[in-house]
């Protein structure tokens, strides 16, 4: 018996092309075999609406026939075909994407090792430059301690001598 068109169907057909045909954008490849599909959908759209008319008009017999046909069979066939190539191409392209993504991944953790290295070398300089500031610094307080307790020792002896020679001169003024 002959099935007829269901008008829901037709449209959700669209409806995918449409979607494929935006998802795939100016891809020469996919662009192309969604073309086709949508080539293919309408012949088997027009061939349902031919059966349909046939039915509608009394020539059941004809309709059935045409719906068995074996044109139709190969259009949907040919449309199981390039349905078949999309998705197959579509999946290669998917594992190029993973793999791309998976080496992306790798040179993101291998770009962080270096950066974790960087920052501990950069981190290992700064502790050097501060510890060598230090010593500098305490060399200097060093030098400055050993030079006040020089010029300490010098003071106290001229002070020494200025006292000695103060006692002498009070000495000799009083005679």
């Amino acid at each position: 018996p002959f099935v007829g068109i269901d008008p829901i169907a037709v449209s959700e057909i669209q409806d995918i092309v449409a979607r494929l045909r935006a998802r795939v954008g100016a891809d020469p490849t996919l662009l192309a075999l969604v073309r086709r599909l949508d080539v293919l959908r309408e012949q088997a759209v027009v061939e349902l609406r031919a059966g349909a008319l046939l039915a509608e008009q009394g020539h059941r017999d004809v309709a059935v026939l045409t719906e068995r046909g074996v044109e139709r069979h190969a259009v949907m066939e040919s449309f199981r075909d390039v349905a078949q190539s999309l998705l197959s191409e579509l999946g290669m392209r998917v594992a190029r994407l993973r793999a791309h993504t998976a080496y992306l991944v790798q040179l993101s953790r291998v770009a962080f090792a270096a950066l974790g290295m960087l920052t501990l070398a950069l981190l290992a300089v700064a502790v050097r430059l501060l510890v060598k500031d230090f010593w500098r610094q305490e060399k200097a307080r060093q030098e400055q301690t050993s030079e006040r307790q020089r010029l300490e020792q010098i003071v106290g002896e001229r002070t020494t001598e200025l006292s000695e020679l103060t006692t002498y001169l009070q000495s000799v003024t009083e005679r």
